[in-house]
């Protein structure tokens, strides 16, 4: 009776199969496309400061390039225009790396936007799939907890019943 319990409770238990381990992998790679979604999410934000940074670096070179303009129009000799004339060319340059640095950092927010929305719609597929298995393993559990209490109490009655016929 003990075996005949025992394999009826090992035949429920492969009736729910890889069930349980499906719906674990499923909530645990949900959890990491989470995480995976705010590193993106943490990255796009850093990319947007850069690009603040770059904005103020641009504006403080045109305030630079206008001040060295106004020095022109007072210079005594040739040392200083040419230096002054160097001073606008380099902050030129300063603004183009920055305007440089803006351009390339808005193509990886639009990267990093791409693939933070394919993580989200992985995310909702993987939510999607875990949902279905939960229900499918919540409806074989309730099938099966029934007959699983009764297997599982039959034994101990039998074990109760015999001692008392000897």
């Amino acid at each position: 009776a003990l075996q005949q319990a025992d394999t009826a409770i090992d035949k429920i238990l492969q009736l729910r199969g890889e069930l349980p381990m499906e719906v674990e992998s499923l909530e645990n790679e949900i959890a990491d496309l989470k995480a995976k979604a705010a590193r993106v999410s943490e990255l796009i934000d850093e990319f947007n400061k850069s690009i603040t940074e770059s904005k103020h670096n641009i504006t403080e070179c045109d305030a630079q390039i206008e001040k060295y303009k106004a020095q022109l129009e007072n210079i005594a000799n040739s040392r200083e225009y040419d230096s002054l004339n160097k001073e606008i060319e380099n902050q030129g340059y300063v603004r183009q790396i920055a305007e440089k640095i803006i351009h390339e950092t808005k193509e990886r927010i639009l990267e990093k936007k791409t693939e933070l929305e394919a993580v989200k719609e992985r995310t909702a597929v993987k939510s999607d799939d875990l949902k279905a298995k939960k229900e499918e393993l919540a409806t074989i559990v309730e099938a099966t907890s029934a007959e699983e209490v009764a297997e599982a109490t039959e034994p101990e009655a039998g074990e109760d019943s015999a001692p008392a016929e000897e």
